[in-house]
């Protein structure tokens, strides 16, 4: 585990090569959100001995167009690989479709370290009677199969669901004022030990604010 607190003045694309700095990351796969994907930090991946899949938006306009293009190219022939399945819980039905192909003849291989994989990940879904669609397109240096791909982005976005999702909902810290000195770190800590105290606690079978109502409660 590792973590590192972006300056005020900078951002995450600044911080992500020093944090790797500090893993050991040999033979693992690295998993980053758009902003990460740059092309700097693909390579700092690759100097690390391992692998990378980056979420690919709007912010690198050439490469997300490029990816596009080649998977509506695709269509005619249908040589990528599909997975797919649905899924039906918190009072939801989605559908998940994913698609890769080679990277040989894509033309921005050259500028994306050993850039091996191009993935297209559909989601639809209907939630309180609306039909809703998304598309997400990522890049790996790795040899993946649609399957492969769908478990990486799955395992990667657990994290902002089971961790950045519950703080923020339960403990409203996106919208805690605290910034003077290092209290906003310091307050952050104490919401993780507390989240960590809450998730062990099995004698109440109860969301995390349940239990946070019960604890306020009790005197003891």
């Amino acid at each position: 585990m590792g973590q590192l607190k972006t300056d005020a003045k900078s951002n995450e694309i600044t911080a992500i090569p020093e944090l790797l700095d500090l893993l050991e990351l040999k033979d693992d796969l690295v998993t980053l959100d758009a902003m990460g994907c740059q092309t700097k930090i693909a390579k700092k991946v690759i100097k690390k001995e391992a692998n990378y899949i980056f979420s690919v938006k709007g912010n690198q306009g050439s490469l997300h167009q490029a990816i596009k293009e080649a998977f509506y190219a695709d269509s005619h022939n249908e040589r990528a690989a599909a997975y797919s399945y649905l899924e039906q819980q918190h009072g939801r039905t989605e559908y998940r479709k994913y698609e890769v192909l080679q990277a040989g003849p894509f033309h921005l291989t050259e500028k994306w370290s050993k850039l091996t994989t191009i993935g297209k990940a559909i989601y639809y879904r209907i939630e309180n009677g609306k039909e809703l669609m998304d598309t997400r397109y990522y890049i790996s240096s790795a040899q993946l199969s649609a399957e492969e791909l769908a478990n990486h982005v799955r395992s990667h976005w657990a994290v902002e669901n089971q961790l950045h999702w519950i703080l923020d909902v339960s403990f409203t810290e996106d919208n805690c004022p605290i910034n003077r000195g290092h209290a906003a770190e310091n307050f952050s800590k104490f919401r993780h030990v507390e989240l960590n105290l809450l998730t062990r606690e099995n004698t109440l079978k109860a969301s995390v604010r349940r239990k946070q109502r019960r604890a306020e409660i009790n005197t003891e």
